[in-house]
């Protein structure tokens, strides 16, 4: 455990240390990713745990993977936090039609949960205002929290991220974002924490695995789900299995562990048919980040 006193050398670190610190109470929307966990333990080394609170998306949108790295997480380090059900995504038709912009649907759901339970009042929290002057990004509520805070960062800009524009909607806070906090930033300084699995590969949510157009049901992120937890169980630590109408994938490896997937051939067939997936096709240009966005499909059909 990183004490809140000891020496910091990361130049960048001490940047968002002191940023975090102007904040005095927030919010993290944790999802148990590397980027998350990062900012997660930054704002504890910042403010204290008595300030600090952590809101974790319950969802079938989240691998299993990264909820049980979060809790194991939130727990080894006493940090307060709540499990915030988003059943109603899949009832949004906008978003489970699965268009180009469909984070955007899921993140204007999630931070209204959020907001919603904030307003209600953090079990535990002291009394207070909530509020400082007339900036948006503060909580307009009774409660101590007067921020939520997300680990976009930098490198996302680089991407396309219709979540991004929810988040400017809401008046979302992206400490790593603003502070320029590259994907490589953000592993050196958890290194220099010695935070448990900053190595870690990116995840992501589940229905980016189902390409843009197709609708996303339950039944789809399950065989998503179950796929991709048995592939890690063959040791593959980054892994994608995108589902194209419904039975046939395409599977994402980073790079050196195709070799996994050939030696394992079989035992692979053999459970994708079982969970009903009947072809199963290996990309040989591997992972590629939101890779839905290249190929609409893989065969015509």
């Amino acid at each position: 455990m990183i004490k809140r006193n000891k020496k910091i050398e990361n130049k960048k670190l001490k940047e968002l240390i002191s940023y975090l610190k102007t904040l005095k109470s927030v919010v993290v929307c944790y999802s148990g990713g590397v980027d998350s966990t990062f900012l997660l333990k930054s704002a504890v080394i910042s403010l204290g745990r008595e300030n600090v609170f952590a809101v974790i998306e319950d969802s079938i949108l989240f691998p299993d993977w990264d909820k049980k790295f979060a809790l194991k997480f939130l727990k080894k380090e006493k940090i307060k936090y709540k499990l915030i059900k988003n059943t109603q995504i899949l009832n949004d038709s906008l978003f489970k039609s699965n268009p180009t912009d469909r984070c955007y649907y899921c993140k204007k759901h999630l931070f209204s949960e959020v907001r919603n339970f904030i307003n209600e009042g953090v079990k535990g929290s002291r009394s207070g205002s909530g509020c400082v002057g007339n900036n948006p990004k503060v909580l307009q509520n009774g409660n101590k929290w007067n921020y939520i805070l997300t680990a976009t960062n930098y490198s996302d800009k680089k991407d396309i991220r219709p979540g991004l524009k929810a988040e400017k909607e809401e008046n979302i806070i992206s400490p790593l974002s603003l502070l320029k906090f590259t994907k490589e930033d953000i592993r050196e300084a958890s290194k220099e924490l010695k935070i448990e699995g900053y190595w870690r590969a990116s995840s992501a949510c589940l229905a980016s695995r189902i390409p843009f157009g197709e609708e996303i049901d339950e039944k789809k992120l399950k065989r998503v789900l179950m796929a991709e937890k048995f592939l890690r169980k063959l040791n593959i630590n980054l892994v994608r299995v995108r589902l194209y109408n419904g039975s046939l994938s395409k599977i994402e490896v980073g790079s050196g562990e195709e070799n996994k997937i050939i030696k394992n051939k079989e035992r692979i067939i053999n459970y994708f048919r079982r969970i009903e997936v009947e072809e199963i096709h290996l990309d040989l240009l591997g992972y590629k980040p939101a890779g839905m966005r290249f190929t609409k499909s893989i065969v015509e059909r």
